[in-house]
């Protein structure tokens, strides 16, 4: 369909828009959309271009937890970001991006090809990425983001998110890095959409006023930045370190990030069937002969403060 074919209708669906629709908008919500970082069309509420009995469905949906809530609150009981094993990986990944910083500084002197004026502006860009650092090591810093919108997830969560991130090689890690990428994928997928809905807007009415009365193509183009979710999860990359700048894990804490169930003490007792001696790892029946063994396992995990007590998974999975 050309443009022009497009307008030879287009007066009929007045004023049917986008805004109209419920589900678009419980999908929304569900994810964990805030109703403050909405973009605001003609300073009314979202609802009001929903049908009433649509418009209460909405608003009870903002008082449901939201999957970004959920998944903030799993993010907050991952063990091992604090300390583990006497270990404590936040002040060893500080003293990698020091370490990172330094390297980069000496870059930069070293550098032939730049002048003064060059290595000044590369110095001026290197700050500005260490203050960017910085926002994340002190919490205060962080803190104050959340207040000014800057970043949304708490603090803990997004250390979290990063430990995730950086040693997702580790097995009991990269499940959860798994979800975390599903998120993002969510994420760019919606906002894809988006975009492309603006353009196809953008090409078949220009910058006309949409048919509900926003201001069509750049009321699209700008919901579809403003309305992205996981924010705070694609602005992680920014606080990766490279794979040989990674503080190394104990080999305890190894441990504890890889499911090791290392028996330590193994008591095996034979017993006789006919004329042969038999050991198994199990108990079963052969001949009216029962053929048995004990074995005595004990888990390095027993009295481990960072896995709790009642054997649950610690990151909330049943099963």
């Amino acid at each position: 369909m050309s443009p022009i074919d497009f307008l030879d209708f287009r007066d009929f669906l007045y004023p049917a828009s986008g805004f109209q629709s419920k589900q678009f908008r419980l999908v929304e919500n569900r994810l964990g959309l805030l109703r403050e970082t909405r973009l605001v069309y003609g300073a009314r509420s979202y609802c009001t271009y929903l049908k009433d009995e649509d418009a209460v469905d909405i608003l009870e949906s903002e008082k449901s937890p939201s999957l970004y809530t959920l998944i903030e609150a799993w993010l907050e009981r991952t063990p091992f970001v604090e300390h583990v094993g006497g270990w404590t990986w936040w002040n060893h990944y500080r003293e990698a991006i020091e370490r990172m910083f330094a390297s980069d500084e000496e870059g930069i002197l070293s550098n032939k090809a730049l002048d003064d004026h060059g290595r000044e502006s590369a110095r001026k860009e290197l700050d500005a990425t260490r203050e960017h650092f910085n926002t994340l090591l002190d919490k205060d810093k962080y803190e104050a983001g959340r207040v000014r919108g800057e970043r949304r997830l708490s603090y803990q969560a997004l250390q979290a998110a990063l430990l995730i991130t950086l040693y997702h090689d580790e097995p009991i890690l990269a499940l959860p890095y798994r979800l975390l990428s599903t998120l993002l994928d969510i994420d760019e997928n919606l906002t894809a959409w988006r975009h492309r809905h603006a353009l196809m807007v953008h090409r078949m009415i220009g910058v006309k006023m949409g048919t509900g009365g926003s201001a069509g193509y750049h009321y699209l183009r700008a919901s579809a930045e403003r309305h992205k979710i996981f924010t705070d999860l694609f602005n992680l990359s920014t606080f990766l370190i490279p794979r040989h700048l990674l503080p190394p894990l104990p080999e305890n804490v190894r441990a504890k990030l890889a499911f090791a169930w290392v028996p330590k003490t193994t008591t095996v007792t034979p017993f006789t069937s006919g004329n042969n001696i038999t050991s198994t790892p199990m108990t079963t029946t052969t001949n009216n002969s029962t053929i048995s063994t004990s074995t005595s396992v004990t888990n390095p995990h027993i009295n481990d403060p960072n896995i709790p007590a009642d054997g649950k998974c610690p990151f909330g999975h049943s099963g």
